[in-house]
């Protein structure tokens, strides 16, 4: 928020606001004078980019100082904030035509004339202003009544070599007002001083008509009328309005800019125009061919030469003249370029009848002649005069092949000024040459080659601006610690073509200075995850690149290492040991060694830590009997086998009378406060087995040994608890498909009501509390079993194991 006083200003009123900057009245207290100050306030932009805005608009403004254009006066800083201050003018012309105060005719072309000679002074220093509209047209009133124009704001003002609207805003946006906008504005391509005149036409129209030129409402019904509909004409909306002004507005307004006025001749014909209303001067132009008034000047008649050959009334002298005329004027506007116009000569056919003395095969050769010579000038100018249709078809193709080579000179002689004029950064003049030699020798060779000359150079310009604006920014976003747009700009630099060895290595070093102020800022005091994150993440992407030495992958490493001290003195084991795991994968040696010691520690305590059921849930849905959650228990001769889905095949053969036991539990015990598990199985019986010899089912027990089983022995489902009292009960026939089909057992612990229920294919077998109820069987283990006996060898199937909380 600015305050009253900014330096030695004091802030009166706040005149208005831009996209940057705001404009006040303010009171120079040292000289006693009022003055406008514009402020650059940081808001969303650095207090860096706000002085160099602050500074652009400056050097426009130094640079183009002329009696209509405001006064600058300085410039400051107070307060983090960056300002100038300029001329302070009451009036602009917006409010005078909203006011609606009588203006004269006379003076209405007399603000229009001051505008426009404002406009040829800030277009003679290559500036465009690209927002001319009443509100940027300041008036301000002499003792003697006599009005002054002011023009102001250069804020979006570009340099002609800048105005490359696509490139600086893509499609999204176009700088400036919709209403006063010129039609290659609209259409983002590159602009020069005629789009103010343009801009100024709408003024002009609303001035001296009081109606805009078009029908609009919308921002969009303004660009698409100024791009495609025909306005008014000015005369017709204000028949006090003479048709010869109209035909200057409709000028200004042309649709294609090279029909369109130029800054200078637009003033020129204001002058005219003014002098005539003032006295009735004429309106005669005899200097400038663009001026609607232009009149060329008749030359006085001379008599010919006593030793004029003459034929027919027409001397032929006066042709050779006129040819040399001709060449010579050529030659003259190609040399001058870019003063002379771009638009080609009209060249008028040669009467061949009218010379006797000159054959078209004489005129040919010494085209050929002039060629070989290296004068292609001469030899065009020749060759173009020539009609093709008095001339032989022999003649004719002698001639294109002539003209051709001749264009290809000339075209050669356009490509060496144009890589000049590229050279010093002259995009637009380069432009302006292509597209001449594609109007007059497209098929020469080096239009091609200029074409692919600007777009190289203009590639390798933005290349260039791009990598001075990250330069000059690095600095400043290591500072605030920004690293990652440091590092963002690094590659999009090192990933653009044609980006020279120096500044690669220059970009690389870049790089490892960003990387070793973050790995010093993120490992200072406490550690932070997500800035852990982000710069291991940062590392390891330019580590892929080769852009880094193994200094910074050993960092990596250590923040690693901190990352599983922080999370395993958070509680979050877990985490810890996945920390810890990936430094012994990516980081072998002496970093992999001390996370091998932690991790023994951690996986220790996750053996112990319980697991939430909803999280067991999601696991075995997931994986089943496959992954980490389970360990596995097998006797002598046996095995187990995880399948698809996670299904689970244990083989084992008994040991005579000893029992041997194949089991699959969970690693760590589970917390739940009551809870449903369930497995699906099938068991044939073995041939040799006697009849109880094997047994598989689903088993849950606590760390106290308190135990609930429900199994299959091959002709019983029996359950089994043990909670005080030991104790087995045979709870159902076998159904007699144990050995191919699916069957499924189901445990129930209904925690509130101290209910423990046991069913078989959905069918409840078992539903009784213990003798002094049911415990909570605190932290239980989840296990599936096949326990065999004699001399014989069991299988069993275990699939779809659920554990629901």
């Amino acid at each position: 928020m600015i305050s009253q006083d900014l330096g030695k200003y004091t802030l009166l009123e706040h005149m208005g606001k831009g996209s940057v900057a705001s404009v006040y009245r303010a009171t120079d207290n040292e000289a006693g004078s009022v003055v406008a100050v514009k402020v650059f306030e940081p808001g969303e932009r650095t207090s860096d980019v706000m002085r160099r805005l602050r500074d652009r608009e400056v050097r426009m403004l130094v640079s183009v100082q002329h009696p209509s254009i405001v006064r600058f006066y300085g410039e400051g800083e107070a307060e983090n904030c960056f300002y100038y201050t300029m001329e302070f003018v009451e009036n602009s012309l917006l409010q005078r035509m909203h006011e609606g105060e009588g203006l004269s005719l006379t003076d209405k072309v007399d603000l229009l004339r001051q505008a426009a000679n404002a406009l040829q002074a800030i277009h003679h220093q290559g500036i465009v202003h690209r927002d001319m509209k009443p509100g940027n047209v300041l008036l301000d009133q002499d003792e003697h009544g006599a009005i002054h124009v002011k023009v102001t704001d250069l804020g979006i003002a570009k340099h002609v070599s800048e105005t490359d609207v696509t490139q600086e805003y893509g499609k999204r946006r176009v700088p400036g007002t919709p209403k006063y906008l010129s039609p290659e504005q609209i259409q983002h391509r590159p602009v020069d001083g005629r789009a103010d005149v343009f801009s100024l036409g709408v003024v002009a129209h609303e001035l001296l008509s009081g109606q805009p030129p078009l029908r609009a409402h919308t921002s969009e019904e303004y660009l698409q009328g100024n791009l495609h509909a025909d306005p008014r004409p000015v005369h017709h909306v204000n028949p006090d309005v003479p048709p010869f002004i109209s035909q200057i507005v409709a000028k200004m307004l042309a649709k294609d800019r090279e029909e369109r006025y130029d800054s200078d001749t637009l003033g020129r014909d204001l002058e005219l125009t003014r002098q005539h209303l003032v006295s009735n001067a004429p309106l005669v132009e005899e200097a400038n061919p663009a001026s609607i008034f232009y009149m060329p000047p008749v030359p006085a008649a001379e008599p010919p030469g006593k030793d004029e050959a003459v034929r027919d009334g027409v001397p032929v002298g006066a042709w050779l003249a006129a040819g040399a005329v001709v060449a010579a004027g050529i030659l003259c506007g190609f040399l001058l370029w870019p003063e002379a116009p771009a638009a080609p000569a009209r060249y008028a056919p040669i009467d061949l009848s009218a010379l006797p003395d000159r054959s078209a095969d004489e005129a040919l050769d010494e085209a050929d002649a002039d060629l070989k010579a290296g004068r292609p000038w001469p030899a065009f100018a020749a060759l173009r005069g020539l009609d093709a249709s008095q001339l032989s078809d022999e003649q004719r193709q002698r001639r294109l092949g002539l003209l051709s080579q001749a264009g290809d000179g000339l075209a050669q002689v356009d490509l060496q000024a144009g890589a000049r004029m590229l050279d010093g950064g002259r995009f637009e003049e380069a432009n302006v040459v292509s597209e001449r030699m594609q109007r007059l020798w497209p098929d020469a060779p080096a239009v091609a080659k200029l074409a692919a000359l600007i777009a190289q150079k203009r590639a390798q310009a933005d290349r260039d601006a791009g990598w001075q604006i990250w330069i000059g920014s690095a600095e400043t976003l290591i500072r605030r610690r920004e690293y990652s747009n440091v590092l963002d700009g690094a590659r999009e630099q090192l990933g653009a073509a044609g980006l020279d060895e120096a500044k690669k290595r220059r970009a690389r070093d870049i790089v490892m200075q960003v990387l070793n102020a973050w790995a010093v800022a993120v490992a200072a005091g406490e550690p932070e995850p997500d800035a852990y994150e982000q710069y291991l993440k940062a590392v390891a992407d330019w580590r892929a690149q080769g852009a880094l030495d193994d200094e910074f992958w050993d960092r990596s490493g250590e923040l690693h290492l901190r990352l599983g001290d922080f999370y395993r003195g958070k509680g979050d084991n877990g985490e810890a040991a996945r920390r810890y795991e990936r430094v012994i994968r990516r980081y072998p040696g002496d970093l992999a060694d001390r996370a091998a010691v932690e991790l023994e520690e951690v996986e220790d305590a996750l053996r112990r830590e319980p697991l939430d059921a909803t999280l067991l849930a999601r696991e075995l849905a997931k994986n089943g009997f496959a992954g980490g959650l389970w360990r596995t228990e097998t006797a002598a001769g046996g095995r187990q086998e995880v399948g698809d889905g996670g299904s689970l095949h244990i083989v084992q053969p008994g040991g005579g009378p000893v029992q041997r036991t194949a089991a699959r539990e969970t690693v760590r015990p589970i917390r739940a406060a009551g809870f449903t598990v369930s497995v699906a199985f099938k068991m044939p019986k073995a041939p040799e087995a006697a009849p109880g010899d094997a047994e598989a089912g689903i088993e849950i027990y606590d760390a106290d040994g308190r135990t609930l089983r429900l199994s299959f022995d091959g002709s019983h489902y029996k359950v089994f608890r043990k909670f005080r009292v030991p104790g087995g009960t045979s709870v159902a026939d076998a159904v007699g498909d144990e050995g191919t089909r699916w069957h499924t057992l189901t445990l129930a612990h209904e925690y509130g009501a101290d209910r423990l229920v046991a069913f078989v294919d959905g069918r409840q077998v078992w539903d009784r509390p213990g003798k002094r109820g049911v415990p909570s069987l605190g932290d239980f283990r989840l296990r599936v079993f096949l326990r065999a006996a004699g001399e014989g060898t069991c299988g069993a199937w275990f699939k779809d194991v659920v554990c629901r909380p």
